[in-house]
């Protein structure tokens, strides 16, 4: 079974987790904060909360929306600010190809 599929969010909408993009607004409303802290209880629950973050973390730009491993996209662009380039190899055995 792949992290993926343990993952506590994996029946959840995905909109949750990505609630607010692509809408063209500049602010974020009270539906998105909503969703945003049910996101982020679903993931504070979650046995591969770490996997799900380290792989948000090694794929860049291509997680750079919606909430992974209960971090925001702010969140993700500040751990990698202060991570050195490194963390892409070595999370690449961390959470594989599932």
């Amino acid at each position: 079974m792949t992290w993926r599929e343990r993952a506590e969010c994996r029946d959840a909408a995905p909109e949750i987790f990505f609630a607010g993009y692509g809408t063209g607004r500049g602010g974020v409303s009270d539906r998105w904060s909503s969703q945003r802290r049910t996101a982020m209880r679903i993931c504070g629950r979650c046995e591969v909360i770490e996997t799900c973050r380290a792989y948000a973390l090694s794929m860049g730009v291509n997680s750079d929306f919606g909430i992974w491993g209960g971090t925001t996209t702010a969140q993700r662009h500040e751990i990698r600010r202060q991570t050195p380039t490194a963390p892409r190899e070595a999370l690449t055995g961390l959470v594989g190809s599932g």
